[in-house]
């Protein structure tokens, strides 16, 4: 919107296997860049996404010059021990992740009990049962936590590594570092990055496309981890390998120079042929205001939009209750609604806003729970 109001470019970064609105916004965009082959793939073949010609792999590529190895000193706790670290956010965005690595976890409790210890780089909403569920399998290994890390702490928290288990940019950042990686993505798992795997790490953006437990292969991450558990000598040549890989196909200072340049042939092709400015009034989106909502009584909601032109708009509104849609408020010129809550139960109000032109938009308007005997204020949004 902002683009077409102001009549500038407009280029869009796809980081992983999601086409959110892309194929209906594509026609608007100067170009997409996604941060692997595999993701340009996805967006073609199953995102529904138009105009190839448009989208541009430019990867991901870690600071060299701040991820290399260096000695850090081991931690106490982990002498004479394998350190295997878990580099990701403990989100249910990342369930898959933290699924296979709670095999992996299992797996070393019955195979090298006290030989190995793990090391759990973030931190997120999962935190608490991810700890529970890990303190149950571990056995007589050690795990310990660093929460969230960045900069010289996170580059340390690697080299401190024997391997990593890692997604995306983490994993190259390991890499980067000399140290073997296992790519374990949101969506996929691409497994140790060696001769064999490293190009369909490389094209997935290690771990970024594929159909999660669909797609992995049982004892995979076993079988991985036994390898890693072979000799200090593998581990490092592994590592040696990882970090010719990251040399070869993420050179920071060409990736740079190549987004670089696409901006400056976009910013071009704009002056070479200016675009009208759209009036910022064609935008349903910007003629809404606000959404007040009271709750004069625990069973009712009252909701008013706050709109440009509301003579012009008709509003409709579903109820939602413990996920089902209990009551419709069909289209009708009125701003405001009153909507009683037929007893107890979580309720969701969506909202829908239609103008002149018969363009659309909808959005949850408000939460509230009803309970037996207290009532919630809604959460508002």
């Amino acid at each position: 919107m902002v683009s077409r109001i102001l009549g500038l470019p407009c280029v869009a970064t796809m980081h992983g296997k999601y086409s959110d609105v892309l194929p209906s916004q594509i026609d608007y965009l100067d170009a997409v860049f996604t941060v692997s082959e595999g993701i340009r793939h996805y967006l073609l073949t199953e995102g529904g996404v138009q105009h190839p010609e448009k989208l541009h792999v430019v990867p991901n590529t870690p600071d060299a010059k701040l991820f290399k190895a260096v000695y850090v000193a081991s931690l106490p706790e982990t002498t004479g021990k394998v350190v295997v670290s878990l580099v990701t956010r403990l989100d249910q965005d990342k369930a898959f992740i933290l699924d296979v690595f709670y095999q992996a976890v299992a797996h070393a409790a019955e195979h090298y009990p006290g030989r190995i210890h793990w090391q759990v780089v973030g931190q997120g909403t999962l935190q608490e049962t991810f700890s529970e569920r890990v303190e149950a399998l571990r056995g007589e290994n050690t795990v310990s936590h660093a929460g969230w890390l960045q900069g010289e702490a996170l580059r340390d928290a690697y080299c401190q590594s024997d391997a990593v288990i890692a997604p995306g940019r983490c994993a190259l950042e390991a890499m980067s570092c000399g140290v073997p990686a296992i790519a374990l993505g949101s969506k996929g798992y691409n497994g140790l990055v060696d001769s064999a795997t490293w190009q369909q790490a490389v094209f997935s953006n290690f771990g970024g496309v594929g159909d999660k437990h669909e797609s992995y292969q049982q004892g995979a991450v076993e079988k991985d981890l036994d390898r890693l558990m072979r000799s200090r000598a593998d581990r490092r040549g592994l590592g040696h390998f990882g970090r010719q890989v990251v040399r070869q196909c993420f050179n920071e200072s060409e990736m740079n120079r190549r987004l670089l340049n696409f901006y400056r042939l976009v910013i071009a092709a704009y002056k070479a042929d200016p675009r009208p400015r759209v009036s910022a009034e064609a935008f349903l989106e910007l003629r809404l205001e606000g959404l007040e909502i009271s709750r004069p009584r625990p069973d009712l909601l009252v909701l008013e939009h706050r709109c440009k032109q509301p003579e012009k708009l008709r509003f409709a509104w579903y109820l939602f209750r413990d996920g089902e849609v209990i009551e419709k408020f069909m289209y009708r010129p009125e701003p405001k609604r009153e909507i009683p809550l037929p007893g107890p139960g979580a309720y969701q109000v969506r909202c829908y806003v239609q103008d002149e032109h018969k363009r659309r938009i909808s959005f949850v308007g408000a939460e509230a729970v009803v309970e037996p005997d207290i009532a919630e204020v809604p959460d508002q949004r």
